[in-house]
């Protein structure tokens, strides 16, 4: 959870604004989710730092087109996959970003999209047993109870983080006198990046769970 608290202040400093950075930290550690599953053994929190780590080189790979940047974002990207397979959900957020990018007009190399294309698949081969014995094993989870509207709101706005920040900025503005806000500007792209990223997986992983036997709605497999 460190290093995912690490990976996350790199990209808010890249996506919003250097004094962003430490900010973002502070409703991470302190979300129900992040308590939860950070002091779970289960892989949950080393994917969540892969995945994390994953998105920061890619953005810093898009600012620099820099070689080394381009290889740390494939480690991740493998790291991500292998830790747990679902996560390797982030890659449809990462492809519909760099989209994106391109019909903002930014420049978008092609080298390392397709070196990730090629490598991410390949990784998992020497894997295939694993995942058919884990496919077996699924189909005694399937028939579940299906998810609610309700829970898919709950999932891409969790209250527990709604609450805090509402009165976190209630506070603010009852102590603060004079409060000056200084308003940062994201990028087009950068919206887009941040309201794929919360609403796309619930979104996608709710009407797999709603239109087939698959439990995959669960927050442990979004925590990403």
């Amino acid at each position: 959870i460190a290093a995912a608290a690490w990976q996350l202040k790199r990209v808010a400093e890249l996506v919003i604004d250097l004094s962003a950075g430490w900010l973002a930290i502070v409703p991470f550690v302190c979300a129900p989710e992040i308590v939860r599953f950070g002091t779970s053994a289960r892989p949950y929190a080393l994917a969540l730092a892969a995945s994390l780590a994953s998105f920061r080189y890619l953005l810093e790979w898009q600012e620099s087109q820099n070689k080394k940047t381009a290889a740390k974002y494939l480690i991740a990207s493998v790291l991500t996959l292998h830790l747990h397979y679902l996560f390797g959900f982030i890659f449809v957020i990462q492809a519909a970003y760099l989209a994106c990018c391109r019909v903002c007009g930014r420049r978008v190399g092609v080298g390392v999209p397709l070196a990730a294309a090629i490598l991410l698949p390949v990784s998992m081969l020497p894997l295939l047993g694993v995942l058919r014995s884990s496919a077996k094993q699924a189909e005694s989870f399937a028939h579940a109870v299906r998810p609610t509207f309700a829970q898919l709101l709950q999932a891409c706005f969790p209250p527990a983080v709604l609450l805090a920040m509402g009165l976190g900025l209630l506070l603010l503005l009852v102590s603060a006198r004079n409060p000056q806000w200084r308003r940062t500007r994201l990028r087009p792209e950068f919206v887009f990046l941040l309201a794929t990223w919360m609403i796309l997986g619930p979104v996608v992983f709710f009407l797999i769970a709603r239109l087939t036997d698959q439990s995959v709605f669960a927050t442990r497999y979004l925590l990403f």
